[in-house]
C-alpha cells in the first residue's frame, strides 16, 4: 500500500505535541526496574511519585481484595465506600454527591475541558505549570492560551484579569503550583473564581500536592462559588501512583454534567480498596509527609550553599537553575538519578525539577552537581 492510501487523522491531532515521560525515564527505568535486568537501585525522581512505600493497610487491603472479592465481576461503579471516605477529610463540607472518582487526576483535568468547552472556547493555564491539560484540551480540538507567572513566578491578578477575554472557558490553576512552587491563598482563590463567575468562567484548581501543605482546600469555596472544580490524586504524598486514583469535586450541577462524560468503572476494586486503606491511616501519611519536608530542607539547604538558585515549594519538589540542563541531566542519569529537564516548558529552558527522594538520594544529588 502506498503512503498515499493511508488515512490522514484530523488536523488537531498532527499538530499536537503529546505528553510524555522523559527520555531517562523511558530507557534506563524500562530497562533497569520494569524488566528487572540488572537489578540496580534507581533514584526515580522525575514524577513526584512518593519515595516511599504506601502504608502497610494498604498491601493487606490488597491481599483481602484478591482472596474475597469476585474478580470476574466489574467494581461498584457508584465508588461509594471510596467516596464515603474522602467525604470524611472534608469535615461535611461535601457529600458524596459533590465527588467523582476518576482514574488519576488526568482522567479529571481532560473530562473538565471536555464538559464545559465548545470548539470555539478557550482554556486559560495559569503557566509554567503541569502540561497535562493542555495536551487533553489541544486533543480535543479546543485552543489553549497561557498567561505567565512574573519573573519569579509570582501571580499578578492585575495581569492576569486583562488576558481572561469572552472566549475564555476554563481556566487551569495548580496549587501549590508544579513546577514552581507558586501558592494561593484561599482568599486570593476566592477572588479569581468570583471574577470568573462574571465572565461564566470554570476556574479549576489542582490540588495534587495539597498534603504537603498548611494550605486550606478550595472545597470550602464549593458552597459560594458554583464555578470552581477541584481536582486532587492519590499518586503523590498517599505513594498510591501505580493505583491510579484521582477525583474532582464541584457542587451538584457541575458534577451532573460532568459525570455523563465519565467512563463506567473508571478504577478497579484493588484500587478502591487501597486507596480507602490509604485514607484510614492519616498517621502513616503525616509521617511520610514530615520525612519529605525534612530530606527537602536537607537539599535545598546544600544546593543554595553550593550557589544554585532554587525555587522552593511547600510540596514534594523543587526547581534548580543550572547552567546546561542536559549536562546535568545526563550527569545523573548516568548515577542512576532520573530528574526532570522543564525546558518543554517556556520560560524553564535552564531548570530542572527534582522530586525529593530519601535523604541518601539527596546526598548522591548533592555530590554530584
Amino acid at each position: 500500500m502506498s503512503k498515499n492510501n493511508f488515512i490522514s487523522p484530523a488536523k488537531h491531532i498532527q499538530k499536537l505535541v503529546p505528553y510524555k515521560t522523559t527520555t531517562a525515564f523511558r530507557t534506563m527505568l524500562r530497562n533497569e526496574v520494569f524488566r528487572s535486568t540488572h537489578h540496580k537501585y534507581i533514584a526515580k525522581l522525575d514524577y513526584n511519585e512518593s519515595p516511599y512505600e504506601p502504608s502497610s493497610k494498604v498491601f493487606n487491603a490488597v491481599k483481602k481484595t484478591i482472596k474475597t472479592y469476585p474478580l470476574n465481576w466489574y467494581p461498584d461503579p457508584d465508588y461509594l465506600e471510596l467516596k464515603e471516605e474522602i467525604v470524611k477529610l472534608y469535615n461535611l463540607q461535601i457529600g458524596v454527591n459533590n465527588v467523582i472518582i476518576t482514574n488519576g487526576s488526568c482522567e479529571a483535568l481532560a473530562v473538565i475541558g471536555k464538559t464545559f468547552c465548545n470548539r470555539d472556547d478557550e482554556v486559560l493555564m495559569i503557566s509554567p505549570t503541569y502540561d497535562y491539560l493542555r495536551y487533553s484540551a489541544e486533543a480535543d480540538g479546543i485552543k489553549v492560551k497561557k498567561f505567565f507567572l512574573d519573573e519569579k513566578f509570582q501571580f499578578n491578578f492585575g495581569q492576569f484579569k486583562k488576558s481572561v477575554t469572552n472566549k475564555t472557558k476554563v481556566v487551569y490553576l495548580v496549587n501549590p503550583n508544579n513546577p514552581t512552587g507558586t501558592i494561593y491563598s484561599l482568599n486570593k482563590l476566592k477572588e479569581i473564581a468570583d471574577f470568573l463567575a462574571e465572565k461564566k468562567s470554570i476556574l479549576i484548581v489542582d490540588e495534587a500536592y495539597i498534603e504537603y501543605t498548611k494550605l486550606k482546600s478550595a472545597v470550602s469555596l464549593l458552597n459560594k462559588c458554583k464555578n470552581v472544580v477541584v481536582t486532587r490524586t492519590f499518586s503523590k504524598a498517599y505513594g498510591l501512583a501505580n493505583f491510579r486514583v484521582g477525583y474532582l469535586m464541584s457542587n451538584c450541577e457541575n458534577i451532573k454534567w460532568i459525570d455523563k462524560l465519565i467512563p463506567d468503572f473508571p478504577i478497579n476494586t484493588i484500587s478502591e480498596n487501597a486507596t480507602i486503606a490509604a485514607l484510614k491511616d492519616q498517621k502513616y501519611l503525616n509521617k511520610m509527609v514530615r520525612k519529605v519536608e525534612t530530606c527537602k530542607n536537607f537539599l535545598v539547604k546544600n544546593l543554595i550553599n553550593k550557589g544554585y538558585t532554587i525555587f522552593d515549594s511547600p510540596a514534594s519538589f523543587i526547581l534548580v537553575k543550572v547552567d546546561d540542563v542536559n549536562y546535568v541531566n545526563d550527569l545523573l542519569a548516568k548515577n542512576n538519578i532520573v530528574v526532570r529537564p522543564k525546558k518543554h516548558l517556556p520560560p524553564l529552558e535552564n531548570f530542572i525539577r527534582i522530586t525529593i527522594g530519601k535523604k541518601e538520594d539527596c546526598k548522591k544529588i548533592i555530590k554530584l552537581m
